[in-house]
């Protein structure tokens, strides 16, 4: 077993270990396992002048990836930096659609900086590895536009069980039933 060690801004570095261990080992995840190999088989050597400015400054943590024998032979052990930006955006796209999603499902219960903060701390990014004001800034810009108003929803499901059971009994008759959700799509439509 060989690994490999990886350039990673400090939240894509927390998301590797939480989901593939550490070192990591990404055969768990055939998509990213084969995107790694083919960072490591491909060097993308004609792009390293675009790249070069940017002396991946942002990344400041190292990630270990495991290699296995046969990979290390036949794809090669190092990457490029290139293929080390590109690998990383890949990463980073996954941290940050999770973040998204759990964000989004936390602020329909509460604020937005509340959502942040208890994302932050159930799922360990501290500020020193993904600060608040970051993830506040990539929420705004790419998060969901439209709240999903949870409570609504549900206690929408609960009425309408609760209003189909009462009809099977008797309680209530047909007539209310069938009103009673003509008005709620009415409600929606309008």
């Amino acid at each position: 077993m060989f690994t490999l060690l990886l350039q990673t801004k400090p939240y894509v570095h927390h998301y590797l270990v939480s989901n593939f261990g550490n070192p990591a080992n990404l055969t768990s995840d055939p998509r990213l396992h084969n995107l790694f190999r083919r960072c490591l088989r491909k060097p993308a050597a004609r792009f390293t002048k675009q790249y070069k400015p940017l002396r991946l400054v942002k990344y400041t943590s190292q990630s270990k990836i495991i290699i296995s024998e046969d990979d290390f032979y036949r794809y090669g052990w190092e990457m490029s930096k290139v293929n080390t930006i590109y690998f990383g955006r890949e990463l980073e796209n996954r941290a940050k659609f999770l973040m998204r999603s759990i964000v989004s499902v936390y602020m329909a219960f509460m604020s937005q900086k509340n959502a942040i903060l208890l994302f932050q701390e159930k799922f360990g990014y501290t500020d020193d590895v993904w600060s608040f004001d970051s993830i506040r800034k990539d929420f705004s810009r790419n998060g969901p536009t439209h709240k999903v108003d949870f409570r609504a929803e549900i206690t929408e499901k609960t009425e309408r069980i609760i209003l189909e059971n009462l009809s099977e009994l008797g309680t209530i008759s047909q007539k209310l039933l069938k009103d009673h959700v003509g008005n709620k799509k009415a409600k929606r439509s309008a």
